[in-house]
């Protein structure tokens, strides 16, 4: 047991928690003890108790696992420990516990359940780590547990800077352990048959790492530690970790010099390899090249959707931020597109857990693919993150001016303005920090405009209803948040359009 464990003991017994040592296993990657540094209950969902349990995790990685640099690491060692914060959120009695989504924090934040969130939460470095688990609960009101462990080096102890690939076997036996590995005896947390590893933006390409290096096989049976991943901006992209860092260079982010993978490199492993949902936004074409995984045949278990929402919404962003900190658009502050696509994201979410039940009388199909309708780059750089002379493509703009294609979302089928520009500059990847080309612009309809696109306010109000009742029908948005889409729709039109 470790040291926390111990002095945390007493307090904890009153919370019903311990620390419980995992037993040893063959394989000498393992998981050696788990203390439970924090608990509390969080409330009723779904007519559910949770409770939000924080801890650390402390484990052995062999220095036999495939990861750079570990070897000297190791120093002729058999193995290198390490200890990594965690946190679940998940019913009070174990036994109502089945479904899990394990998020690989964003430099040490846990952002997903905002992105599908209704209402922006705060998730900079001073938010409330419990507020952000949760979000606005639609995940724990689907009975859904959430999760999370550091994989980062800077964020998580004993993920070495020369062999960051350590993240990836924390990752895994992470997901192990909550399928039931690495315990003895009674366990006072759930057990859970289905497990979906999620991440978002850098997180995913952290996500697209592990599954395409094979860290997704439970090294003792070689079936899937995780059933289902979810990656929201994923583009195929990969860290500059392990195996695909530039020589001797590791850095937890991706490389400007390294295209996208293509999907058959991605899911490679068919035994192991996860049932995958890759989210990808407009702004992703422009500066993560997103067309070369997305133009590319996808194997089975890939499904692929694309909506009008950058990158990074402007809902909730200082502006001063973005323009004053960032220096985007060369520091002149222009506004900033505030589309979300959460209510749609929220559907491919159940649909996955779905498609990986052992139920086939329960399987909730996942809506049709809705990539967009692409056409190539022209010879003019501006505005695209180049590869060398690689060819790559970018969305077709339909008739109204929004992309072509996609999943039709009502700010996608209806705008009430333009994104100018798509992508703010630079539009690069130079760094971790470059990322003002997630961020679109945004130019507003005159009442003029509005009035000559839909005719009168009502009309537009109409029209909203009869499309959030054709994606209902076509599964892109669920019934619970058809009033909410038309909600968000209506919320930003001019009061003195009538």
């Amino acid at each position: 047991m470790g040291l926390c464990g111990m002095l945390l003991g007493a307090l904890l017994a009153a919370a019903g928690m311990t620390t419980f040592a995992g037993a040893v296993r063959a394989n000498p990657s393992t998981i050696t003890s788990v203390d439970i540094a924090r608990a509390q209950p969080v409330g009723s969902y779904a007519g559910l108790t949770f409770r939000y349990i924080e801890g650390v995790i402390n484990g052995e990685v062999s220095a036999e696992e495939p990861i750079a640099g570990l070897r000297a690491l190791a120093a002729g060692q058999t193995t290198v420990p390490y200890r990594v914060s965690f946190h679940i959120i998940a019913p009070e009695v174990p036994s109502e516990a089945d479904d899990v989504v394990v998020e690989a924090p964003n430099r040490g934040r846990t952002i997903f359940p905002n992105a599908i969130g209704v209402a922006a939460a705060v998730t900079g470095p001073n938010a409330d780590p419990v507020a952000s688990a949760i979000g606005d609960g639609f995940l724990l009101n689907h009975r859904i547990a959430v999760a999370a462990i550091q994989w980062q080096t800077g964020f998580a102890a004993g993920v070495s800077p020369s062999a960051q690939g350590i993240g990836e076997v924390v990752v895994r036996d992470f997901g192990r352990w909550l399928g039931g590995a690495f315990r003895s005896g009674a366990s006072p947390l759930p057990i859970f048959r289905h497990r979906i590893l999620a991440g978002v933006s850098q997180a995913a390409w952290f996500v697209n790492s592990f599954v395409a290096e094979g860290f997704n096989a439970d090294p003792e049976t070689g079936r899937r530690v995780y059933q289902g991943a979810f990656t929201r901006n994923g583009n195929g992209v990969v860290l500059a970790i392990n195996g695909f860092a530039a020589e001797h260079e590791q850095f937890p982010y991706a490389r400007a010099d390294r295209a996208p993978l293509m999907p058959d490199e991605l899911l490679s492993r068919p035994a192991s390899d996860p049932e995958l949902v890759d989210a990808i936004s407009l702004t992703d074409f422009y500066r993560l090249r997103a067309s070369i995984f997305s133009r590319a045949p996808a194997p089975p278990g890939l499904h692929r959707y694309a909506t009008a929402a950058p990158h990074a919404s402007g809902a909730g962003v200082l502006p001063e931020v973005v323009f004053a900190t960032m220096k985007c658009n060369g520091g002149t502050a222009i506004s900033l597109s505030k589309v979300r696509d959460a209510l749609y994201l929220r559907p491919l979410i159940l649909g996955l857990f779905a498609s990986i039940s052992e139920t086939r009388a329960a399987k909730r199909a996942l809506p049709l693919d809705a990539p967009f309708a692409l056409a190539p780059v022209s010879d003019e750089p501006e505005g695209v993150n180049r590869l060398d002379g690689t060819p790559l493509w970018t969305p077709k703009s339909a008739p109204n001016g929004m992309p072509a294609g996609g999943i039709p979302t009502l700010e996608a089928a209806l705008p009430l303005g333009l994104p100018r520009p798509i992508a703010l500059p630079p539009v690069e990847i130079a760094s971790i920090s470059d990322t003002c080309g997630n961020f679109s612009g945004w130019e507003a309809f005159s009442v003029a405009e509005l009035t000559r696109r839909y005719g009168p306010r009502a009309n537009y109000t109409e029209i909203a209803r009869q499309k959030a009742a054709d994606l209902v029908a076509a599964g892109y948005l669920l019934d619970q948040d058809e009033a909410t889409a038309i909600r968000e729709i209506e919320t930003p039109l001019p009061e003195n359009y009538r």
